[in-house]
C-alpha cells in the first residue's frame, strides 16, 4: 500500500500499524504536511532503498527481493519548484540505472498535481497523453512534467491511470515497465483524503499461490496422447514409419464408411505412439545439476569439519566455503545464459517456448478469472469455464425465418463449376508440409510434429479417408470437435467479453481443409469470383495493400481540390454470426456444386465446441451459426459469404480486409453526399438480407480535405442515427487522422514497444549484443515497422521519439569495444 501526505515526521516515532504489514517511511523534513510512505506484507521481505526530503518533494522507495519489485512513491505539491523535483527524478534515476539483470518490476506512483495532463487508456493497458490544458498549468509545472515524462521514456515506464483521481483532475499517476501484471483499476471515494483511492489487482501470487501445483487439464474425452513426449531425442520415428509403412490400409479400409476408417487409423495411431514415444515429465521442484550438487555437497562436508577445527582452520574453511559460494552462483548465471540463448535461438522456430519462458514467472498467476458479474465474483475454473462458455455460447445468430430448401442445391453441375477434387499422396503431403509442428493438438491428441515426420506414410492412409469423406459427404464429429482457449485481447480482465475465444481443431482435419482451400482459391481467381476491393486473406494482398490503396483515394482527391468522406463499417461478430442456409447458396452461386458442395456444407453444419481454461473444460456446446473458427478454410468461405456486398453499390468505392469494411466518396456537391448515403443504404439492405448485423455504435465517419459550399453533416446508419464524425479513427491497425498526421499512431506504437521492451529487459539476464539485438528485431522493431510504408514521420519530434526506443534498449546492451591509440 503507498501513500502520500502522510504528515509523518521525526517527532512521530511509533508507526501507524496495519496487521501483517511493515511500514516505510519517507518524511518530509523541516516542515509539517506531506510525506510518503509504503506498507508491504510482511511475507514479502521490502528492503528501503531511498528516501529523500528536497524542500517539500518527498519519496520512498522501497525493493522487494522475492518478487524482484521496486516500489517509488513520490509527492510532488502544486507549489513544488523545478530543483527540488529535479533533485527527486535524478534519485530515482540513480536508483533505476543500478539495477542488475533481469531488470525488476518497477512501480511508480504518487500525487504530481499536474491538472492539465489528460490521459486515454490504450488497447494494451497503458496510457497515452491525449492532450495538456491550461488548468493549473504554470510554466514551472511544465517544465517538471516534461522532465518527468522523458525520464520515465528513458527506462519503459508506462502511465496507467485514466481516471480522473480529485475532481475532474488526473492527478495521482502510477507508471510501470509491467502493465500485464496489472489485472484490474478501481478508483473509489476516500473518507481520509479529497483524493480518490486508486486501487490495483496485480497476478502477484501470494505464498499459497506461488507454490500452488497446476493440474493437467481434464478434458475427459480426451486420449492419452497429451502425456507423451513428442519433443523427445529418444522417439524412434523410423521404427514409427516402418509399422505405418506394412498396413495394408486399402485392404482394411475397404468397404468401411468415413466414420470407421478414422476410429481405426486414430486407434493406430495411439498404439504407435505409446509404444514409441515416452511420457513427459511433470517436474514438481527444480532439478539441480549433477556440477552444483558437487558443490553443495562440498558445502557441506567443509561445514561438518569446522565444528571440530581450531580457530586458524575455521578461517581457512570459511574462505574455502566463500569461493565456493562463488562457484555456484557463477554456474548458476551459466545456466541461465544457456538457456536464454536455447529461447532466443528458437523463437521463431518454438514461439511457445519464447514466450512460456516470459509468462512462467515464479511469482505471477496466468489464470483467466476472477470475473466481475453483476457487483459479484465468479473465482471457482469450472463457473469462470462455463461463464466463457455462455459468453462464446451467446454470440451466434437464430435465425427465426424460414430456411431455404437446399437439400438439392449443388445438383445441376455446368462445365465450369467445380464439384469434386483430385486427392493423392503428394496433395496430402503439400497439405502437411504447410503445418506448423509447434502447433497445438487439437481434440484428437494427434499432434503436428507427429504428421510431419511420418508424412510420406501417413498421407496414405489420409489420402483415402479424405477421398472416401468427399465421396460419402461424410465428416467424422471429432474432426468438427473445437476446444476454446480464451486469450484477453485488452481491458479489464475482470469481464468475459474481454476474452477472444481461439479454437483448436484436429490437425487431421485441417490437412484436409488446406488440400480443398488450394483448389477453391484456383477456382475462384480463375473465374475472377474474388471481388478486387477484397484485401483479406487473399494471395499478393495484406492490410498494408489495403491502406496504401486507401490513402492513394486520399492523396488523389487532395490534388484534386475536393474532399474524400469515408465510413468505416463495424460487423457484430462477423466471423460467429455467419448464417449457414445463405453461405450454402452462396457456394453454389460461386460454381461450387457437386460432392465439393455437399462436403462444405457438411463441415459447416452440426459442429460442437468446449471452452477450456485454468484446467477445466465446459460441456459440449452446438455451433449454431458462423464460418468454423480455427480453420483453415473459415477465411475463404468468410470471403465468399461478404463477396457482394459492393452489387448494389452505384458511385461509391467499397474496401474490405474479412470484415473490416470502408466505404468512400469524392465529394464535390450536396448531389454526392446523398448519392454515398443511398449507398450505404444500399450495404444495409444487404446485410439484413444476409442477416449480417452491423454494430451501428462502432461506425466511424472521416472527411479528408475541403470542398466549398458542401458542409460536412453526419451520414445515417441503417436505423437512423447520426454516424459519428471523428479526426482520429484507427483502420486495420494504423491510427490515422483526418489532417493525415500519425502522431497517435506513433504514441501507440511508442507504447507497444515500451510493454514489449520491458518484457524482454525483465525476463532475460544476458546483455551480449548480439542476443539482445535478435530480440529487439523480432519483438520491438517488427512492432515498430508495421506499415511503416503508410504512417512513415516527416516531423523531427515523431522521428526522435521513434528512435529514442531504440536508444533506450541499445544502451542497455553489453558492447565490447577496442580503443585504438596511436602514437604522436
Amino acid at each position: 500500500m503507498n501513500f502520500t501526505e502522510t504528515w509523518l515526521d521525526e517527532t512521530i516515532q511509533d508507526d501507524p500499524k496495519i496487521e501483517g504489514y511493515k511500514l516505510h517511511r519517507g518524511d518530509r523534513k523541516g516542515r509539517v504536511g506531506g510525506g510518503t510512505a509504503i506498507y508491504v506484507r510482511e511475507e514479502f521481505e521490502a528492503q528501503k532503498i531511498a528516501e529523500l526530503s528536497s524542500n517539500g518533494v518527498e519519496m520512498v522507495a522501497v525493493y522487494i527481493e522475492k518478487l524482484n519489485i521496486i516500489n517509488i512513491v513520490i509527492y510532488r505539491p502544486p507549489d513544488a519548484r523545478t530543483y527540488d523535483f529535479k533533485e527527486i527524478l535524478i534519485k530515482v534515476r540513480v536508483i533505476l540505472k543500478d539495477v542488475k539483470a533481469p531488470e525488476p518490476t518497477v512501480i511508480l506512483s504518487g500525487d504530481f498535481n499536474f491538472p492539465f495532463a489528460k490521459w486515454k487508456r490504450n488497447v494494451n493497458g497503458g496510457c497515452i497523453l491525449e492532450e495538456k490544458t491550461n488548468v493549473g498549468a504554470t510554466r514551472e509545472s511544465k517544465v517538471q512534467f516534461e522532465r518527468l515524462s522523458e525520464e520515465m521514456d528513458n527506462f519503459g515506464l508506462i502511465q496507467i491511470i485514466e481516471e480522473s483521481t480529485r475532481d475532474k483532475n488526473t492527478l495521482d499517476l502510477i507508471y510501470t515497465n509491467e502493465v500485464s501484471m496489472i489485472t484490474q483499476i478501481e478508483i473509489m471515494k476516500s473518507s481520509m483524503s479529497d483524493h480518490d483511492r486508486v486501487e490495483l489487482t496485480t497476478n502477484i501470487k501470494s505464498k499459497k499461490g506461488i507454490n500452488r501445483s497446476i493440474e493437467s487439464r481434464n478434458t475427459e474425452t480426451e486420449n492419452c496422447l497429451h502425456k507423451l513426449n513428442f519433443n523427445s531425442d529418444r522417439i524412434e520415428w523410423e521404427k514409427i514409419k516402418r509399422e505405418l509403412e506394412e498396413i495394408q490400409w486399402i485392404e482394411i479400409f475397404k468397404d468401411k464408411d468415413t466414420n470407421t476408417c478414422l476410429i481405426m487409423l486414430l486407434e493406430i495411431i495411439i498404439n504407435l505412439c505409446n509404444k514409441y514415444i515416452p511420457e513427459k515429465k511433470f517436474i514438481t521442484k527444480s532439478i539441480i545439476p549433477k556440477k552444483r550438487k558437487k558443490l553443495f555437497n562440498k558445502i557441506k562436508m567443509l561445514r561438518r569439519s569446522k565444528r571440530t577445527a581450531n580457530n586458524r582452520k575455521k578461517e581457512e574453511i570459511d574462505r574455502k566455503i566463500i569461493e565456493v559460494e562463488k562457484e555456484i552462483i557463477i554456474d548458476k548465471k551459466e545456466e541461465r545464459s544457456l538457456r536464454e540463448k536455447r529461447v532466443i535461438e528458437n523463437m521463431i522456430k518454438k514461439p511457445k517456448l519464447f514466450y512460456g519462458f516470459i509468462k512462467n514467472k515464479e511469482n505471477r498467476e496466468n489464470k483467466i478469472g476472477p470475473f466481475k458479474m453483476e457487483g459479484k465474483y465468479v473465482t471457482q475454473d469450472k463457473d469462470i469455464c462455463n461463464t466463457l462458455m455462455e459468453q462464446y455460447n451467446s454470440q451466434f445468430s437464430s435465425n427465426k425465418k424460414q430456411k431455404d430448401a437446399i437439400d438439392n442445391i449443388f445438383d445441376n453441375e455446368k462445365d465450369d463449376d467445380i464439384s469434386d477434387i483430385k486427392i493423392n499422396e503428394e496433395e496430402i503431403q503439400n497439405a502437411i508440409s504447410a503445418m506448423d509442428q509447434n502447433s497445438t493438438a487439437g481434440p484428437d491428441g494427434i499432434t503436428a510434429k507427429f504428421l510431419i515426420k511420418t508424412k510420406e506414410n501417413i498421407s496414405v492412409p489420409l489420402a483415402i479417408i479424405m477421398r472416401k469423406s468427399i465421396d460419402q459427404g461424410q465428416i467424422p464429429d471429432v474432426l468438427k470437435l473445437a476446444y476454446v482457449t480464451p486469450i484477453h485481447k485488452g481491458g479489464s480482465k475482470l469481464k468475459p467479453e474481454n476474452y477472444r475465444p481461439v479454437s483448436l481443431t484436429s490437425h487431421i482435419m485441417k490437412i484436409f481443409e488446406r488440400v480443398v482451400k488450394v483448389q477453391l482459391i484456383k477456382h475462384l481467381k480463375e473465374n475472377n469470383l474474388i471481388n478486387p476491393g477484397q484485401h483479406g486473406f487473399v494471395p499478393g494482398r495484406s492490410t498494408q495493400t489495403q491502406l496504401l490503396d486507401h490513402f492513394c483515394r486520399v492523396y488523389e482527391a487532395l490534388e484534386e481540390g475536393v474532399r474524400l468522406d469515408t465510413v468505416f463499417l463495424d460487423f457484430a461478430k462477423a466471423f460467429d454470426k455467419v448464417d449457414h442456409n445463405i453461405l450454402i447458396r452462396k457456394l453454389a452461386e460461386n460454381k461450387i456444386k457437386g460432392k465439393l458442395g455437399r462436403w462444405i456444407k457438411e463441415f459447416l453444419i452440426n459442429r460442437k465446441f468446449r471452452v477450456v481454461a485454468n484446467g477445466e473444460i465446459s460441456e459440449e456446446q452446438e455451433v449454431r451459426s458462423g464460418v468454423p473458427q480455427g480453420t483453415v478454410l473459415a477465411a475463404i468461405l468468410f470471403i465468399i459469404m461478404i463477396n457482394d456486398i459492393d452489387e448494389d453499390i452505384k458511385r461509391c468505392i467499397v474496401r474490405c480486409f474479412a470484415d473490416d469494411t470502408r466505404i468512400n466518396m469524392k465529394v464535390k456537391t450536396e448531389e454526392d453526399k446523398k448519392a454515398m448515403q443511398d449507398d450505404l443504404n444500399e450495404i444495409y439492405k444487404w446485410a439484413e438480407k444476409n442477416i449480417m448485423k452491423f454494430n451501428e455504435a462502432k461506425f466511424d465517419q472521416m472527411t479528408c480535405g475541403v470542398t466549398e459550399d458542401v458542409d460536412i453533416e453526419p451520414y445515417k446508419t441503417a436505423s437512423g442515427l447520426d454516424i459519428e464524425s471523428k479526426n482520429i479513427v484507427k483502420d486495420l491497425g494504423v491510427i490515422t487522422s483526418d489532417k493525415l498526421l500519425f502522431k497517435e499512431h506513433i504514441d501507440s506504437i511508442v507504447l507497444a514497444c515500451k510493454i514489449k521492451q520491458g518484457n524482454i529487459l525483465r525476463n532475460f539476464e544476458t546483455r551480449k549484443e548480439e542476443i539482445m539485438m535478435k530480440l529487439y528485431k523480432s519483438q520491438i522493431r517488427s512492432k515498430a515497422e508495421y506499415c511503416c510504408l503508410v504512417w512513415s514521420p516527416s516531423y523531427k519530434r515523431d522521428i526522435s521519439r521513434l528512435e529514442r526506443i531504440q536508444k533506450s534498449f541499445t544502451k542497455r546492451l553489453k558492447v565490447w569495444r577496442i580503443k585504438i591509440t596511436t602514437n604522436a
